[in-house]
């Protein structure tokens, strides 16, 4: 879900109010229903009679405002200021305007030729943030009161800075206090959503649209709730209820496509998210997704040079670095990712989110410390049951860990494809299924996969782990299939598994079939060793056939 956009929404309540508009009778209807392009059309008809008309011009603008449009609000503003009585609060909605617009420099010029009101200084802390002067931002924090608006604007810096839970915390008091301003149970919905919370998210939702059901911020944030709760399909049939005239004019208009393209899997990523790197904060994000799971690298690297500021932006990083240190090697590449993932899990926005204990995972990952990895995966492992990457990592920290059960029952539940191909994984299943005494089940995994790239490996790990096991027939089929794969000689290996096998047999632990197979293996070998052992075992077998 695209914040940034949806924030513009929160602060609805900061169109300036501080000038009294006489009410205009026939202009009520379009704004119950919330009708705005309907009230400015009515607007405008009137203005050609009343070009200077400061009641008719004010609600103009407020509507252009609240339509999205701040580029109308700002020309009806502006032309307002020539006028010789217009009020001075018009240079604070000028501002409102530009700061929407995104031209922070002069929003706060503008702001600044006002007077000082509640208003003033709620758009002045905001810009201040925005420009990250934190000694602004204290100043203007200090002026805020306890009026609903102030209390919504103080929500918003904490939304902004990534402080979701104390943004919440403000809004469930206006929302105990306030019965009746519905939309603030869409802004602790929102809240929720970015502490991974989608189930309240989404109830919240559900219960704003039962009364009103065209609010296309709402419907946007049900779509995420059901994009990351279930899937794509359901989340783009959501936004597919929004009009098509009001997906493109809307305000959130860049927001509902990138959200598009995220719930569609990627599809013109390339053609939509460029654009909207810098107006949408997730855009960064998910671009650079999609260059990672096209092994775009370089592309994805590009994309995080940038001084961090939020968790995000960390976050960002210590992917990026963590996947070109796996790929290329590079130690530094790893240790960077390591203390990106640290800032993040141990930052106040994200230390008791499931993405704060992933990315604390993450970082002892790195490290190989495995039972802290353990310990923060155990605490979030009922969220992610069907999630195959989640397994694969789940699956190998409790391997590195010896908890063998748990290890082979996360790495079977693993069904993504791209995962199982991965050498990794197969050797880690190959490994448990070996610690829990079922060889056969790992010899049974590389004849699925002996056609990949990453046989070899693991027939090493089935060659090596059966043979500490003592389970000798396995390890000398390996030994014996990486001998034809590599050409290279495991000889001693194999005569190991054949006298080890024949200790078995002897005491009854093995059955003689398997030790004539492995008879079968070395006989190519034409070196006295071999002869004088299989001529020593066959004699045996033949002599005890009796008792076999």
């Amino acid at each position: 879900m695209l914040l940034g956009r949806i924030r513009q929404v929160r602060r609805k309540n900061d169109q300036p109010v501080e000038v009294k508009r006489e009410a205009i009778p026939e202009l009520d209807e379009y704004l119950i229903r919330r009708d705005y392009t309907g009230a400015m059309a009515m607007l405008e008809f009137k203005r050609k009679d009343e070009p200077q008309n400061i009641t008719n011009n004010l609600w103009l603008g407020h509507c252009a405002f609240h339509a999205g449009e701040y580029t109308k609000a700002l020309e009806v503003y502006e032309w307002m200021l020539s006028l010789k009585d217009c009020p001075t609060e018009v240079h604070v909605y000028v501002g409102c305007c530009l700061f929407f617009m995104g031209r922070h420099k002069e929003a706060q010029e503008a702001a600044e030729k006002g007077p000082k009101s509640a208003l003033q200084n709620r758009l002045l802390l905001l810009i201040s943030h925005r420009t990250g002067n934190d000694q602004k931002v204290l100043a203007h924090h200090a002026q805020l009161r306890d009026s609903i608006e102030d209390q919504c604007c103080l929500a918003t810096i904490n939304y902004m800075r990534s402080h979701f839970h104390d943004a919440q915390e403000i809004y469930k008091r206006l929302a105990e206090s306030n019965e009746s301003f519905h939309a603030i149970a869409i802004y602790l919905g929102m809240c929720m959503y970015r502490q991974d919370y989608f189930e309240p998210a989404l109830r919240l939702t559900n219960d704003y649209l039962s009364t009103h059901n065209d609010s296309v911020t709402v419907i946007n944030l049900k779509a995420a709730c059901l994009f990351r709760l279930y899937d794509g399909e359901r989340a783009v049939a959501e936004l597919k209820r929004i009009p098509e005239q009001a997906f493109a004019s809307h305000y959130a208009k860049h927001i509902l496509k990138h959200n598009l393209v995220v719930f569609q899997n990627g599809e013109a990523a390339l053609q939509v998210l460029p654009a909207l790197v810098d107006i949408v904060p997730e855009a960064r994000a998910n671009l650079i997704i999609f260059h990672l799971r096209r092994n775009e690298l370089s592309e994805a690297h590009a994309l995080i040079q940038y001084e961090p500021k939020q968790p995000t932006d960390y976050l960002l990083k210590a992917v990026v670095l963590c996947t070109i240190g796996y790929h290329t090697g590079k130690a530094e590449a790893l240790e960077q990712a390591a203390d990106y993932f640290q800032t993040v899990g141990q930052s106040v926005a994200e230390c008791d989110t499931i993405t704060g204990r992933q990315c604390m995972a993450s970082h002892y990952f790195i490290k190989k410390m495995f039972e802290e990895v353990v310990v923060y995966l155990d605490s979030i492992k009922d969220y992610f049951k069907d999630d195959s990457l989640f397994n694969f990592n789940y699956g190998q920290a409790q391997l590195c860990c010896s908890n063998y059960e748990e290890a082979e029952r996360r790495l079977a539940a693993v069904t993504d494809d791209d995962i199982t191909a991965d050498p990794v994984f197969m050797q880690s299943l190959a490994r448990a299924y070996i610690m829990n005494k079922k060889p056969h089940l790992a010899w049974e995994l590389y004849q699925k996969k002996r056609s990949s790239s990453g046989s070899p490996f693991m027939l090493d790990v089935i060659a090596s782990d059966s043979y500490r096991s003592g389970y000798y027939y396995y390890a000398a089929k390996a030994y014996d299939s990486l001998e034809r794969i590599t050409n290279v000689d495991h000889w001693l290996a194999k005569r190991g598994c054949c006298a080890g096998l024949f200790q078995h047999v002897v005491n009854r632990r093995a059955p003689v079939q398997h030790l004539e197979e492995v008879l079968g293996l070395i006989e190519r070998y034409n070196t006295s060793q071999a002869i004088y052992m299989i001529t020593t075992i066959s004699k045996w077998i033949s002599d005890n056939k009796t008792f076999l």
